[in-house]
């Protein structure tokens, strides 16, 4: 029988004591950060120091940013937990990151023992629940995930980001990664890039537009001036959809 789960963005006066106290401890062993079993006093003094409850409160008041977790209904044990951003750290890596679209940025992710098999999943569930949100709080399609990961990360993190869309994966920073700071962390970082699959409605306006417009751009009115043609963008002819 599988356990019921509640998976979504945490509210300032869920963040008490012991709430701050199990997001660090996932994040001490945070997959994007640290290698499976493994420890590192270094993270360990900076995440203790970075992530008080009410350092935790404030992160999670910000329009652009919010912590997603995935915990157990009725005794509300988290199991897994995210930082998720659409506001790119002014000194992180970025890769393209001035290119069309809309990204969301995830810097610390972690799950807890006792979701040592179904983290993957966990964080697929907590990726999309953050794209729904950002979108509409946007209004406009999230159209990327960029993940970080340091140069010790769990081999298993960058897997699971690839399962969100292989047919889009990419990996940047080179053999050992750029140097910058992400979630105030400072380190070597590669960063792990999926798009999101465009819905089919999209795809076929997108297609069609050259045509549209080569055809529509012969036009000419009564007196054989050209017609002016106004093409929307796909945002504006399709309702917001997260």
């Amino acid at each position: 029988m599988s356990e019921k789960l509640l998976i979504g963005r945490l509210m300032p006066d869920e963040i008490d004591d012991e709430c701050a106290e199990s997001i660090r401890d996932i994040w001490l062993r945070a997959g994007n950060l640290i290698g499976e079993g493994q420890t590192n006093p270094d993270l360990t003094r900076a995440v203790c120091d970075i992530n008080s409850p009410d350092n935790l409160r404030r992160e999670v008041r910000r329009r652009d940013s919010g912590i997603y977790v995935v915990k157990r209904l009725g005794s509300g044990a988290l199991l897994a937990a995210a930082r998720v951003t659409i506001k790119r750290g002014r000194v992180a890596p970025q890769y393209g990151d001035n290119q069309a679209g809309r990204p969301m940025y995830m810097e610390i992710f972690g799950a807890s023992d006792d979701a040592e098999k179904a983290w993957p999943d966990y964080l697929q569930s907590m990726v999309d629940q953050a794209r729904k949100d950002f979108g509409q709080s946007m209004r406009s399609r999230v159209t990327k995930l960029c993940a970080y990961a340091s140069t010790d990360a769990d081999e298993r993190f960058a897997d699971a980001v690839r399962r969100v869309n292989p047919r889009t994966y990419e990996k940047h920073g080179g053999e050992v990664g750029s140097f910058g700071v992400v979630g105030r962390l400072a380190g070597l970082y590669f960063r792990h890039d999926v798009e999101f699959d465009v819905p089919q409605t999209a795809r076929v306006l997108a297609g069609l537009g050259g045509a549209a417009l080569s055809l529509l751009g012969n036009l000419r009115g009564p007196l054989g001036n050209p017609v002016p043609v106004r093409m929307g963008s796909i945002e504006e002819e399709l309702p917001n959809a997260a």
